[in-house]
């Protein structure tokens, strides 16, 4: 039984017959507020215009500082957006969202995905330094430098 009829299970019982004029005006009133309240909305913006754009830039101001953490740090923003999305995904499938739980999914499989590439970049950069050292070392050691028999440490006498 639901909210409107216990109203009238209730006046019942008081012995308060109105019969449906009760639901009617409950219903309509409903209605009513499901339609008015964007209205209402956007006349109290429109009513505090300066509360309204001072909140805009506010908002405004901590997303550029967002975003210029993120330039600044991206491992940290992808590593933040993986866990991110991971929790959110699994709160999607655990609440029964399936399209929060594939965009966040999507989301996750995005972070991973581009510190796999870093990390790759990473690798690949330092055995190209670990190659070119090598040859700076093997052309030393052609031309009869002692630090190219040796290498960056040589024993101490």
């Amino acid at each position: 039984m639901g909210y409107i009829g216990w109203r009238m299970e209730r006046a019942a019982a008081r012995g308060v017959t109105r019969g449906s004029t009760g639901i009617v005006k409950y219903t309509a009133l409903l209605c009513w507020w499901m339609l008015a309240w964007p209205f209402y909305l956007a006349g109290w913006g429109i009513r505090h215009r300066g509360e309204v754009a001072q909140a805009g830039r506010a908002t405004a101001d901590a997303g550029r500082q967002v975003r210029g953490h993120a330039q600044k740090h991206p491992k940290r923003a992808a590593w933040a957006g993986l866990v991110a999305g991971l929790v959110f995904c699994a709160g999607g499938i655990g609440g029964g969202t399936v399209l929060g739980a594939v965009i966040f999914g999507a989301a996750a499989a995005w972070c991973g995905y581009l510190l796999l590439k870093w990390r790759q970049a990473e690798k690949k950069t330092a055995l190209a330094a670990v190659a070119a050292r090598a040859d700076y070392e093997h052309r030393l050691a052609a031309d009869g430098d002692v630090r190219g028999l040796y290498g960056q440490y040589p024993p101490t006498a």
